[in-house]
């Protein structure tokens, strides 16, 4: 059993550490609550561990705003292109079959929030011509996400690396989703590196068993959620199987407490992590506030970043 951390006035200590890279003002809660050193100290996620997933905030679209010179480009450029971005862009009914025709090379393949509807079948029907695919980052597409579209994805793409699915939009059946985490992690078992099922792909214990049984290569692991159940059993068994594990974000609603936290404050615990993203009481999570500032300073090669549910960090919640 996990043993509880020591209390330590350690306030002083994290706010006055990096101070150059706090970005805004803390939210109110947390400073009423004396938890002044949150995120000070801590520099942007990305730089700390490279995340396959993310997104620059400069990032700027390389596709034409009109569909006829979407098309225009793809058929051009498509054939010799590895990877496809469609971040916030819209496209019409008839790109994404000339995706699946000009694609059949690509590696990597992102989607959020473009083509403006798209179904289940289309996205099967997607994937069945990108067999090759290394990374897939899928955000915001409501009612493509079915249990076809995830028993399909690592069946079809089977030297899949990333897996990236973020606000499926009304698909909140956990039964479901713990059964995709299954058929990932025995499908695709050492090679799974980064699996992010965040924001409303709700995942319990039985789901983080799986990678803790299969996975040992992970890297990262992103289970953010307003409604998720699994507990601080559920991570610890990921910690212990996924020895690499270098980013995790057990952020949002869920029954992680600090004796995750006193369990990852011993370094053979959690020897390779570099970035950890929770939810303190203050802001509707479980974990005590104290327990993240202690961390913080028994474990300095860890970057606790305190949430909310919504898993954004306090100091930036303004600018996000």
């Amino acid at each position: 059993m996990a043993t509880a951390m020591p209390r330590m006035a350690v306030s002083a200590l994290v706010g006055g550490m990096g101070a150059a890279w706090y970005f805004g003002k803390l939210d109110p809660l947390l400073t009423k609550a004396g938890f002044t050193g949150a995120t000070m100290g801590n520099p942007p996620e990305h730089e700390v561990y490279p995340n396959p997933f993310h997104i620059p905030a400069d990032y700027k679209s390389p596709w034409p705003r009109e569909a006829e010179d979407m098309i225009r480009k793809l058929e051009s450029e498509g054939p010799q292109m590895e990877s496809f971005a469609f971040i916030n862009d819209y496209a019409d009914a008839r790109i994404l079959p000339l995706l699946a025709r000009v694609g059949t090379k690509a590696r990597e393949l992102r989607i959020h929030l473009s083509f403006g509807s798209i179904t289940d079948l289309s996205l099967v029907h997607l994937l069945l011509h990108m067999p090759l695919l290394r990374l897939v980052d899928f955000e915001r597409l409501e009612g493509a996400i079915s249990d076809q579209v995830l028993s399909s994805l690592v069946d079809i793409c089977k030297d899949l690396e990333s897996i990236r699915i973020r606000g499926a939009g009304g698909y909140e059946d956990m039964i479901a989703v713990d059964k995709a985490v299954e058929h990932f992690a025995k499908r695709l078992g050492r090679q799974l590196k980064h699996l992010d099922l965040s924001e409303d792909m709700p995942v319990s214990d039985e789901g983080l068993s799986y990678l803790a049984e299969h996975c040992p290569n992970l890297e990262l692991l992103n289970v953010q959620s307003g409604f998720s159940k699994y507990t601080d059993e559920g991570v610890m068994q990921v910690l212990r199987g996924c020895r690499k594990l270098q980013h995790l974000d057990v952020s949002g609603m869920n029954n992680v407490t600090s004796t995750l936290l006193a369990h990852i404050a011993v370094p053979e615990m959690a020897p390779s992590l570099k970035v950890l993203r929770v939810t303190p009481w203050e802001l509707g999570g479980k974990v005590e506030a104290q327990f993240i500032q202690d961390l913080r300073v028994l474990r300095p090669d860890v970057k606790v970043y305190a949430c909310n549910t919504e898993g954004k960090a306090p100091s930036l919640m303004d600018k996000v």
